[in-house]
C-alpha cells in the first residue's frame, strides 16, 4: 500500500487483531522484506505508483513464494479485481473498508493457505493418491 494513511490503519487494525505486520511502501521495499521473512499474506494494493499491484502479484507468482494475497483496490474497478484473482489474489478488499472486514479476509487467506499446503504435503508424501482416489481400509 503506498498511501501511509492506509498502512497505518491496516498495521492497527492487523496489530490489534494479533497479527504481527510488516509494512512497505514501495515496491522495491516489499521484494526486500520478502527476501528475509515470508509473511503469513499480503496485502497488496492494486493502484500503486511505480508498478500496478497486478505487475507485483505477477513478479510473488514468478517467485513461487507461495504466500497467499489480498488484493487492495479503492476503485472497485471490477475488470482490475478480475485481472487480480486470475492473477493468483486469493481475495480483495474494498477500500475504505471496516476493520472485520479486514480482519475477516485475511484470516480466511491465512486459512486457505494453510490447507493448501497440507494438501500438498499429503500428495507429496504419497503422490499414488489422487483428488478422486480412496482408501479401502
Amino acid at each position: 500500500e503506498d498511501d501511509e494513511t492506509i498502512r497505518e490503519l491496516a498495521d492497527l487494525i492487523l496489530s490489534q487483531a494479533g497479527f504481527a505486520v510488516l509494512r512497505a511502501g514501495k515496491v522495491e521495499e516489499a521484494q526486500e522484506l520478502l527476501a528475509r521473512q515470508r509473511p503469513a499474506v499480503i496485502l497488496l494494493d492494486i493502484q500503486m505508483p511505480e508498478i500496478s499491484g497486478l505487475d507485483l502479484l505477477g513478479w510473488l507468482k514468478q517467485q513461487r513464494l507461495n504466500i497467499p494475497v489480498v488484493m487492495m483496490t479503492a476503485s472497485g474497478d471490477q475488470q482490475s479485481v478480475w485481472a487480480a484473482m486470475e492473477g493468483g489474489a486469493l481475495d480483495y478488499v474494498l477500500k475504505p473498508f471496516t476493520p472485520n472486514t479486514l480482519i475477516m479476509r485475511v484470516r480466511k487467506a491465512i486459512v486457505a493457505s494453510r490447507e493448501a499446503a497440507a494438501i500438498r504435503r499429503n500428495f507429496t508424501q504419497d503422490p499414488s493418491r489422487t483428488a478422486g482416489s480412496r482408501s479401502n481400509a
